[in-house]
């Protein structure tokens, strides 16, 4: 399911049937939660409690992701860890679709018994979560400033220490120095 489908499903929690479940997607080899089926995931199914309990080295974590219509929070696991990360739910439905997506549902009347108090709870605990940066964005970030380091007076100065002098005959001295020459003079 694309992630345009799957946000209006996560947003029509109105219903009361419809607090407690869970959505849950495959998208490859990771299952993935978003949204409000994300809060629910962390806030009573695979709690940071229950994982230091069983001794996680690594705890599952909710990340927002900047969108160009807005953000989302998602939470992710491989598909064969499923019964690591649900241990105690068995019953496991899909509506009838023929998709590999499929719902869990969990009691949240412990939670509150109002469609709005629940609602600020989830805005609340979403806007608490750390934003992660687009891998994409990160690198292209990280190769200008590489870039810009291997550019200039370092770039020369870096040569004159890397370049070998013991090894190299005076004419071959000669020609690079007259490199190095031209490569600060564009600088001026």
């Amino acid at each position: 399911m694309k992630l345009t489908e799957i946000m209006p499903i996560e947003a029509d929690r109105q219903e009361p049937e419809k607090w407690g479940r869970i959505f849950l997607h495959k998208e490859g080899k990771f299952i993935h939660a978003y949204e409000w089926s994300a809060w629910l995931f962390k806030l009573l199914v695979c709690t940071e409690d229950f994982q230091k309990q069983r001794g996680d080295k690594k705890m599952l974590s909710a990340y927002r992701y900047k969108i160009k219509d807005g953000e989302y929070v998602m939470i992710g696991f491989p598909v064969e860890s499923i019964s690591k990360y649900i241990p105690n739910y068995n019953v496991l439905g899909n509506d009838g679709q023929a998709s590999e997506d499929f719902y869990i549902d969990i009691d949240v009347s412990s939670l509150g018994s109002d469609f709005e108090t629940l609602d600020l709870m989830f805005h609340t605990w979403k806007a608490d979560c750390p934003e992660k940066e687009d891998k994409k964005k990160k690198d292209s970030q990280q190769q200008q400033a590489q870039a810009l380091g291997r550019s200039g007076l370092f770039s020369i100065v870096s040569q004159i220490i890397s370049y070998p002098a013991e090894a190299t005959t005076p004419i071959q001295d000669k020609e690079f120095i007259s490199r190095m020459k031209a490569q600060a003079a564009s600088l001026l």
